[in-house]
C-alpha cells in the first residue's frame, strides 16, 4: 500500500460483497461537472466506512459531508465534481479559482527495493508517489495524495488526506471501485472503536505519517540519494507526462509533515483543554510512555559504500531519546544535559557482524534475499517526531512539569523505544488533570499513585528520580556513563555484534506493526531474539515484557 499519508489497510480488504450490497446503490454523478447538490438531505457521491464503527459502507448526506469543511469535499464532491483518476483529480484542483485556487503542486517519490533491482536476487520494487497541492509557498498543503504512476487508470491507488481548518483535523479518503470512501478523521484514530483500524493502523495518533522523517530519508528520492526515473516511470509516455515532470526531494516533504504534526497536536490539545483542565490525558501520555509509532533512522552511509569507508556513523536516536531530552533540557534550562552523542563504528567490524549474524534483506521469510544491509546502513526504529512534539507541547501547556518529564524519560532511558518499564507507568496517570502552575497537579497525582505502586520497579525508579535532590546532576552522570560505555563497546567486534542483535530485535518489533508495509523496508538477521535491550552499562540483555508489542 502507501508509505506516508493515506491508509495502509486497503479498505477493499474489509468490504465483502454483502457489505457492498447492504450499502445500496451510490448516486451517479457526472464527472467534473459543476452542478451543485440541491438539498442538504440529498445523498452525495461520498460513502462512509469507518472500520470499527460502520458495519457496512453507507451513502452520506450532503449536510453530514458539509460539516467536514475540508477542500476535497467542500470544493469538489459537494459541487458534483467527482474525479476518479489521478489526472481528473489534478484537473479538478487545477480548475479551482481565486481564493480557492491551489496552483502549487509538488511531487515526491518513495520506493522500497530500488537498491535491489540489479542484484542477483531482485527484490520487489514498491514505488509510490505523493502529491501535495497548496495555495502558495507560504501556505502548507491541505490536499495530499498517495498514488502510483498511472494517471488515467480508474482502478489505480488513490488515497487522499485533506485538512479541515474548521474542525482542526485531517480527513482520510480512498477511491474504491468507482466511488470515494470516507474512512474517518483524525479524532477517529483516538476513539476506542476505530483506533488501529483502517487508516489508523498506521496514522495511529491521527496525524500525517512519514516513517523516514529524518536524514537520510531512507527509501525516498532526496538530496541524499536519487531514485532513477526509469524505475518510477518505466514507460516513455509516463516519463514525459506533465504530472511527473519534476520530483521534489523528501527533505521538503519532511518539513511539511513536521508542520502538519504540530498543527494537529496543537488543535487536538486545544480542544481537550477546557476551563483549565485537560481531558484525555492518557491518550497523550501513551505517546510518551509507550511506542505507538516510530520514525526510521539510519547511518548516512550507503550500504554499498561500506567497503570503501573506515567507519560509519550511527544515528544517536537509536541509543537515546535525543529530541525528548533536548526538549526537557530547554524547559529546565539544563544546558549540557546530553553528552556528546556522536556514535560511529568500524566498517570492518560492522561488515563482519553482518556476515556472522546472517543479516539480509528479504521480501518474505525464506524467499529471495540479498545478503547484507538495506540501501542505507543500519536502518532502525526510533522515537517518532509526533511523540516528541506531544511532550514538548504538554510542557509548554503546563500540563506536565519539566521535572516529571525528565523523570519519565530517565526510566529505562537506554531504550528509547519498546520499553515495557516506561509503558507500565501509564497506569500512574489520570484521565483528566488541571493544567497550569507548571504542571503541579499532575506532579501530585502521579507521585501519589507511584507511592501506592512503589513495589514495582518502574514506579520505584520514578520515585527515586523525583526525590533526588540533584536530579539534573544524576541525569547528566547516568547519560554520560551510558554513552561512554556504548562507545567503548562499539570498539570491539563483540560489541558490534551485540549492537546488530539489538537492532534486529527492535526491527522485529517494528515489523509487527502495520506501519511496516514491506519486509524489505529493514534488514533482518538469521536468528532474531525478541525483547533485547540495553542496560545502563551498555550490555545487551534479554528483557521480559508483559506488554509484548501490544497497543496501549
Amino acid at each position: 500500500m502507501t508509505t506516508s499519508f493515506p491508509t495502509r489497510q486497503v479498505l477493499s480488504r474489509h468490504l465483502t460483497d454483502a457489505h457492498r450490497m447492504a450499502a445500496g446503490p451510490v448516486p451517479r454523478v457526472a464527472l467534473l461537472t459543476s452542478s451543485a447538490v440541491e438539498s442538504t438531505a440529498e445523498e452525495t457521491p461520498l460513502m462512509a466506512m469507518v472500520l470499527g464503527v460502520d458495519n457496512a459502507p453507507r451513502a452520506m448526506a450532503a449536510g453530514e459531508v458539509a460539516a467536514f469543511g475540508d477542500p476535497f469535499t467542500r470544493l469538489l464532491l459537494l459541487q458534483g465534481v467527482v474525479p476518479l483518476t489521478l489526472a481528473q483529480l489534478d484537473a479538478a484542483i487545477g480548475a479551482l479559482a481565486d481564493d480557492e485556487a491551489r496552483p502549487l503542486r509538488k511531487l515526491y517519490a518513495v520506493a522500497e527495493g530500488a537498491a535491489f533491482q540489479q542484484t542477483p536476487a531482485r527484490l520487489p520494487l514498491n514505488a509510490r508517489l505523493v502529491f501535495t497541492w497548496q495555495k502558495d509557498s507560504a501556505t502548507d498543503p491541505d490536499l495530499l495524495l498517495s498514488t502510483i504512476a498511472s494517471p488515467d487508470d480508474p482502478g489505480a491507488l488513490l488515497q487522499l488526506i485533506a485538512w479541515s481548518e474548521s474542525q482542526g483535523a485531517f480527513h482520510f479518503f480512498e477511491r474504491l471501485r468507482g466511488h470515494w470512501i470516507w474512512a474517518g478523521n483524525s479524532f477517529d484514530a483516538l476513539r476506542p472503536g476505530s483506533r488501529g483500524r483502517g487508516p489508523f493502523d498506521s496514522h495511529i495518533n491521527g496525524s500525517l505519517v512519514m516513517k523516514e522523517l529524518k536524514f537520510p530519508w531512507v527509501h525516498w528520492h532526496s538530496q541524499s540519494r536519487s531514485i532513477s526515473r526509469a524505475l518510477l516511470f518505466p514507460m516513455p509516455a509516463l516519463d514525459r507526462h506533465p504530472l511527473f515532470a519534476e520530483l521534489e526531494g523528501a527533505q521538503v516533504l519532511a518539513a511539511v509533515v513536521q508542520r502538519a504534526v504540530r498543527r494537529w497536536t496543537r488543535r487536538r490539545m486545544a480542544g481537550d483543554l477546557e476551563d483549565g483542565r485537560l481531558a484525555n490525558l492518557r491518550w497523550y501520555v501513551r505517546q510518551l510512555a509507550w511506542t505507538t509509532s516510530v520514525n526510521l533512522v539510519s547511518s548516512g552511509i550507503l550500504a554499498g559504500e561500506l567497503p570503501s569507508v573506515d567507519a560509519l556513523d550511527l544515528p544517536a536516536e537509536f541509543f537515546l531519546d535525543v529530541d525528548g531530552f533536548s526538549a526537557v533540557a530547554e524547559a529546565l534550562d539544563g544546558g549540557g544535559l546530553l553528552p556528546d552523542v556522536e556514535f560511529s563504528i568500524s566498517s570492518a567490524s560492522y561488515r563482519k557482524a553482518l556476515i556472522d549474524l546472517d543479516v539480509r534483506v528479504e521480501a518474505q521469510p525464506g524467499g529471495p534475499s540479498v545478503p547484507g544491509d538495506t540501501d542505507f546502513a543500519f536502518v532502525v526504529p526510533a522515537r517518532a517526531f509526533e511523540d516528541s512534539f506531544v511532550l514538548e507541547h504538554l510542557i509548554a501547556s503546563e500540563v506536565i512539569s519539566p521535572r516529571l518529564a525528565l523523570c519519565l524519560l530517565m526510566v529505562d532511558f537506554c531504550n528509547p523505544v519498546f520499553s515495557p518499564d516506561r509503558g507500565a507507568l501509564l497506569d500512574l496517570f489520570p484521565e483528566v488533570i488541571e493544567a497550569g502552575d507548571r504542571g503541579a497537579a499532575l506532579d501530585a497525582s502521579v507521585l501519589d499513585r507511584a507511592r501506592l505502586a512503589a513495589d514495582t520497579a518502574p514506579a520505584a525508579r520514578l520515585l527515586a528520580l523525583w526525590d533526588d535532590g540533584d536530579l539534573l546532576g544524576t541525569a547528566r552522570r547516568e547519560l554520560a556513563d551510558f554513552v561512554r560505555a556504548v562507545k567503548t563497546r562499539l570498539t570491539t567486534d563483540e560489541g558490534c555484534a551485540d549492537l546488530l542483535r539489538l537492532a534486529d530485535s527492535r526491527r522485529a518489533a517494528f515489523r509487527g506493526r502495520s506501519l511496516n508495509e514491506f519486509r524489505h523496508t529493514t534488514a533482518s538477521a538469521g536468528a532474531t531474539v525478541a525483547h533485547l535491550a540495553f542496560d545502563p552499562a551498555a550490555n545487551v540483555v534479554a528483557k521480559a515484557s508483559s506488554l509484548g508489542e501490544q497497543e496501549l
